[in-house]
């Protein structure tokens, strides 16, 4: 059956060409990473480049040396993705503050809540434009502005966005006095936002020390693989060498995985 959506806009508002096309597990991936074709695209080049370099590496360093460096062409757009993770939550969360305020602006100027959310879904920052433009169409095409909101809260997970649906929702329903209460949301974000990101910043030299940790041992590695030809040799050509390097990848991200587990205990969702 045709999404509603698609028969009124032909594409879904918050559609993506080349996303469109991947499954729908990593397609929500791609999502709260904040991605769009021109990265998927940059990911196709990179796979392919790094087929490239694989087989010129395992031709002149041998079948060990590819496997190495098939790790790392894997890993890397997975690191990325992990480190853009949530990325579109946190744009969302920044910008909800100054949609509250709009909604807050247009009420007082005599627009039902419906109107005011049509206004400022064509005003909006991009990262929250495509959610209220669904949700006026909802409303378009029938749904009541409480469940339009609603769906709006169980498709974007947060809690911050659940809270601006609920106040919003309430004032759909009853309208006295929404504008003070929905100034006292936007303010009650902005207290939440300014915590974050003064725990973010006295958080940001353990962060540093955990990927110091972390990275520098592998990068001396490969500066002494690359200058040195008995390092190699013995890393890669002989079984104790290869047990010693895969001790030291275990250990080294079990470090890793550790260190993070503890600074992820000190910083806001």
């Amino acid at each position: 059956m045709t999404d509603p959506l698609v028969r009124l806009h032909g594409t879904r508002p918050d559609q993506s060409v080349a996303l469109d096309h991947l499954p729908v597990r990593w397609r929500n991936i791609a999502a709260a990473a904040d991605l769009g074709d021109e990265h998927v695209a940059g990911a196709a080049v990179w796979l392919v480049g790094g087929l490239a370099l694989i087989a010129a590496i395992g031709i002149v360093f041998g079948p060990w040396a590819a496997g190495a460096a098939s790790v790392a062409v894997v890993a890397v757009p997975l690191v990325v993705v992990a480190r853009r993770r949530g990325r579109r939550s946190g744009r969302l969360v920044e910008a909800l503050p100054l949609v509250v305020d709009m909604i807050v602006r247009s009420l007082r100027s005599g627009a039902s809540l419906v109107q005011a959310l049509s206004e400022v879904a064509a005003s909006a920052p991009q990262v929250v434009r495509r959610d209220l433009q669904r949700i006026t169409d909802e409303i378009r095409l029938g749904r009541t502005a409480a469940d339009a909101l609603r769906s709006w809260a169980e498709r974007v997970d947060g809690p911050e966005v659940r809270v601006v649906a609920a106040a919003l929702a309430t004032a759909s329903e009853n309208e006295a006095g929404t504008g003070h209460a929905l100034a006292s949301v936007a303010q009650s974000l902005r207290d939440r936002a300014a915590l974050r990101a003064d725990i973010r910043t006295h958080a940001a030299q353990a962060v540093a020390s955990m990927y110091a940790l972390v990275l520098l041992p592998a990068a001396f590695l490969g500066l002494e693989l690359i200058g040195s030809g008995d390092t190699a040799q013995f890393l890669l050509g002989t079984a104790a060498g290869r047990l010693c390097l895969a001790a030291a990848v275990v250990l080294d991200l079990s470090g890793w995985a550790w260190m993070r587990t503890i600074v992820g205990r000190r910083l806001p969702a």
